[in-house]
């Protein structure tokens, strides 16, 4: 095999198996506010707060909970229930998750 073949697998093989944002604290990461479309012509916030709680705005509506953030696993509970979301991806003020129970996906934007 001539070097110049090793040198790409071995290159592809770092890349490949190296960790995506393995350096990001998403605890901190995520806290302030940001601002998300509903759909149907609704946009709300949500505020993620150092203490662990959220409070979350559409309108005059508030709702609000705790959360928690264990790598890329986010948990928010309003009212004793418990809503699981992945956390995929943070860029500059774009913040991209999803919700396990249905695939959703929802778009922050930090405010």
């Amino acid at each position: 095999m001539k070097p110049w073949m090793i040198a790409f697998m071995l290159m592809n093989g770092v890349l490949f198996f190296s960790p995506v944002n393995s350096q990001v604290d998403y605890g901190q990461a995520i806290l302030g506010t940001w601002e998300f479309d509903l759909g149907m012509g609704y946009m709300a916030t949500i505020e993620y707060r150092s203490d662990g709680t959220f409070e979350q705005k559409v309108d005059e509506m508030i709702t609000g909970g705790t959360y928690t953030v264990n790598g890329t696993r986010l948990k928010t509970v309003t009212r004793e229930k418990a809503t699981m979301f992945t956390i995929i991806s943070l860029v500059d003020n774009k913040l991209t998750i999803k919700r396990d129970r249905d695939g959703r996906t929802i778009v922050y934007i930090r405010k």
